[in-house]
């Protein structure tokens, strides 16, 4: 779909058509406002949609990795919402009403989500407590299982 910059948001790309770290407002019929991140896929592996996404490395702001367990918001760059093979490039929602896949302590209605702690680029409710609130980065709308979709408001910094 195009956007009106002329470019597919929602679709990977095996050449680079923007440059990386471009930030993109799109207006969804349903949802509201969202915020976009176009990035390179880095991690040797493919991302899956609702997979979270982290900077590789604290000189590459825009290559990405599934989200190492318990990664502090600071390093996230988004959420895949649609499979992004490796060496691909890609947009991932940095805000707004999105998909994101539970880790295996799941997701539930109506709470905090942060990076997970047992499965890289996934999520879980956010518990509070000593040395977590660094990793919150969404509100579940619904409640998923392990390694399943939940609907999200997401706030990651831009």
């Amino acid at each position: 779909m195009d956007t009106g910059i002329g470019l597919n948001i929602f679709a990977p790309d095996d050449t680079q058509q923007a440059p990386l770290g471009s930030i993109v407002e799109y207006q969804t019929p349903s949802n509201g406002l969202q915020f976009w991140r176009y990035i390179k896929n880095e991690s040797g592996g493919n991302f899956a949609a609702g997979e979270v996404i982290a900077q590789e490395a604290t000189t590459d702001f825009n290559k990405g990795i599934k989200a190492p367990t318990t990664t502090a918001v600071p390093r996230l760059l988004g959420v895949a919402q649609y499979a992004i093979a490796d060496t691909q490039f890609g947009w991932v929602l940095v805000s707004g009403i999105g998909e994101v896949m539970a880790d295996t302590a799941g997701i539930t209605a109506n709470f905090g989500v942060m990076t997970g702690a047992a499965t890289a680029g996934r999520a879980q409710d956010f518990a509070a407590g000593a040395g977590v609130e660094e990793r919150a980065f969404a509100f579940a709308a619904d409640t998923a299982a392990a390694g399943a979709l939940a609907t999200c408001k997401i706030a990651i910094p831009l």
